[in-house]
Formats: structure tokens, sequence, C-alpha cells
């Protein structure tokens, strides 16, 4: 009997395919919204950068974030979207914000992002 048995079936091999595939299809739905996150990483980054070490109020701040997601393309988070706050003699600037994606029938894929930078005047 033993000699007859070679390896995985043919349903075998299906059902592995079908769940590579599965994992594959939800790859392919987080990647744009992941390349949104970089893009808004950098966004605050550049913010810092932009104002480190020099007085600034906050709605200089708001105007930077503001164009540069119009530079950047970012559709899916909005200028209202990042909280500034005055902590001390520091500002922390940070966006918290969560995409539910459809992924297939009655199941969504939820995507939540969270960030902050703080520097000083």
């Amino acid at each position: 009997m033993r000699s007859k048995q070679q390896g995985i079936t043919t349903i075998a091999t299906a059902i592995i395919l079908s769940m590579v595939a599965l994992i594959a299809y939800a790859g392919f739905i987080v990647i744009p919204i992941y390349l949104e996150t970089a893009k808004v990483d950098t966004i605050l980054d550049d913010v810092k950068a932009e104002h480190q070490g020099k007085p600034v109020n906050i709605r200089s701040i708001r105007n930077s974030i503001s164009k540069r997601l119009n530079i950047e393309a970012v559709n899916g988070v909005k200028g209202a979207d990042f909280f500034i706050k005055q902590k001390n003699r520091n500002i922390q600037v940070g966006v918290i914000y969560q995409k539910d994606v459809h992924y297939m029938g009655n199941l969504y894929l939820l995507v939540k992002y969270d960030n902050m930078v703080e520097f000083g005047q």
C-alpha cells in the first residue's frame, strides 16, 4: 500500500492554491493603503523638518499639511484628520484614522493607522 502513495493529491493542491490566492488578493487590496500611509509618514516628517526650531503657530502647520496632501495626491486622509497639540514648549503633530476596505462578499479588511511626530520650537 505504501508504494502507491506518492505525494499531494489534486484536491490538496487546489486547497493550498486557493488559500494562497485569497492571501494574495488581500495583499493587493491593502498595498494602496500601505502606500498612502507611507506618504502620510513622509508628510509628517517633512512638516517636522520644515518647522523644527522655528516659532510656528497651528495655522501655519495646518496650511503646510494641506499643501503637502495636495502635492502627494493623498485622497484618503484630509487635513482635518491631523491633530496638532502644544505640550509645554513642544508641538505634537499626528494623525489617527482607520479604513475598512471591501474584501469579498460581506467581508471587509480594517486598516488602522496611528503616527505622531513631536518637535520643539
